[in-house]
């Protein structure tokens, strides 16, 4: 029966590395570029500090905030490297390629449909990445039991002293 536990435990975490992957770049959930931005743009990281005290799980931004928002998490960045590779690619003209490469929206089966341009962007891309989503993936793969734990860790840490229901008990007959 160890081995067989043993078995399951080893593909659970093979299963769980590969689906947190899988959504870590498909949600482009770049944590060292995430931490970037939040770390360049103060205004953005007090926002979401006094949104999250606050409670508030909709928080009202102004349309500059919500574009600086949108551009932690998303493909939107890597879809205008990918529109002005297609211009260039298609023979545009250098003011069309500029104009393409405003363009930050999905670029459906057009991504796909063309191999020849989807790896070069892939490549282009990846790189700056890599890094992010491997951390993303891994933090994701431990599993909410063990950030629970760690979260439960740091707080016992962090307070001094007793708890304040626990005044007055002796906890040496405990």
């Amino acid at each position: 029966m160890d081995r067989v536990s043993g078995w399951y435990k080893n593909k659970a975490q093979i299963v769980t590395v590969v689906v947190a992957s899988g959504l870590t770049i498909f949600a482009n959930a770049d944590s060292a570029q995430i931490a970037r931005k939040l770390y360049l743009n103060p205004v953005m990281r007090e926002k979401i500090v006094q949104d999250a005290a606050a409670g508030r799980s909709s928080p009202e931004l102004t349309p500059q905030e919500k574009a600086d928002l949108g551009e932690l998490t998303g493909w939107s960045a890597e879809f205008k490297v990918f529109h002005r590779m297609k211009a260039a690619a298609d023979g545009k003209t250098p003011a069309e390629i500029e104009t393409a490469k405003d363009n930050d929206a999905f670029p459906g089966l057009d991504l796909v449909r063309d191999q020849s341009l989807f790896w070069p962007w892939l490549w282009a891309i990846a790189p700056a990445h890599l890094l992010g989503w491997f951390l993303t993936a891994v933090a994701a793969s431990l599993g909410a039991p063990f950030w629970f734990d760690t979260l439960n860790k740091f707080m016992n840490i962090r307070s001094t002293g007793t708890a304040p229901n626990e005044k007055g008990r002796d906890l040496s007959k405990a």
